[in-house]
């Protein structure tokens, strides 16, 4: 009875470290990935704003084009 006890404790005991390093193992590739999706949703919103700027510059020197022919045209 003594040995049924005692494997059924160091079975348990192994079982809970490989739990608990399985556990670590979980929470530090949950944190890698969050790190990841952070910095790749910062790169999302510079690139955005980065196009959102130069489309206004365009839309600015186009309009700025345009009323210069087209007021160059009536003279």
């Amino acid at each position: 009875m003594s040995v049924l006890k005692t494997d059924f404790y160091f079975y348990f005991q192994l079982s809970t470290e490989e739990d608990q390093e399985a556990t670590d193992m979980l929470v530090g590739n949950a944190q890698n990935l969050m790190q990841s999706v952070k910095e790749t949703v910062r790169a999302a919103e510079c690139a955005s704003i980065k196009i959102r700027t130069a489309s206004e510059i365009n839309i600015e020197n186009f309009k700025k084009l345009s009323n210069s022919t087209s007021s160059s045209n009536y003279e």
